[in-house]
């Protein structure tokens, strides 16, 4: 059987996120090894679990910033999730400012995405189109998943008074919503790890093909 480059292309695609699946499932698998080992103390402030989410949102960040530098076509779209990474990874750090620092706070990572937005100012209409290619790419609904996944999934999940009216009982919320919460938000920002990837790997291949 013959197959057209667009059919290879997707099928190519298609392995990916096979093997986007399996790293997560692996990944999750971890996290619960992890646990034998920590406990209790697994998803606590500071905690293994919460210095591995400021890791994999900081890898993220250095991965669409490296590409930035490869590739100056992409660069402001790359330095916009590069941003938001490193804004995400400053937040992950509240605790450790509010414990070492009485003038500097995580609110300090907004730094990063004000920049961004002013790079990409300077060339408005390209960075509107590089945005909308990049809106079209696997990547970015792999983004999108792990947004929902952060968000709405870890944060809905974890609400105290959900886990209230569920479970009936005060004096399992605090350590239920570590457990609900932080598993969603490590998923979700592995996740991250994997889209930077695939968004190098999508935009290597538009490069190529320019």
């Amino acid at each position: 059987m013959n197959l057209t480059e667009h059919e290879i292309s997707a099928l190519k695609a298609a392995c990916r996120q096979f093997v986007y699946f399996m790293l997560t499932y692996f990944f999750v698998f971890s996290i619960y090894r992890v646990s034998l080992e920590f406990r209790n103390k697994t998803f606590g402030e500071m905690g293994v679990i919460e210095n591995l989410q400021f890791a994999l949102l900081a890898i993220s960040g250095i991965i669409f910033t490296v590409h930035a530098c490869m590739y100056k076509e992409w660069r402001d779209t790359s330095f916009l999730l590069a941003s938001c990474c490193f804004l995400a990874s400053f937040r992950e750090l509240d605790k450790f400012f509010e414990h070492n620092s009485q003038f500097i706070s995580w609110k300090v990572g907004f730094v990063f995405p004000i920049a961004a937005l002013l790079y990409a100012g300077k060339n408005f209409e390209k960075s509107v189109k590089n945005i909308l290619e990049f809106i079209a790419k696997p990547s970015f609904f792999m983004m999108c998943f792990a947004v929902i996944m952060i968000l709405p999934v870890a944060q809905f999940i974890g609400h105290r008074p959900f886990v209230v009216a569920v479970l009936g009982d005060n004096r399992l919320t605090p350590r239920v919503k570590e457990f609900f919460e932080e598993c969603c938000e490590s998923i979700g920002y592995f996740i991250i790890v994997l889209a930077s990837l695939e968004y190098c790997i999508n935009t290597h291949r538009d490069s190529n093909n320019s």
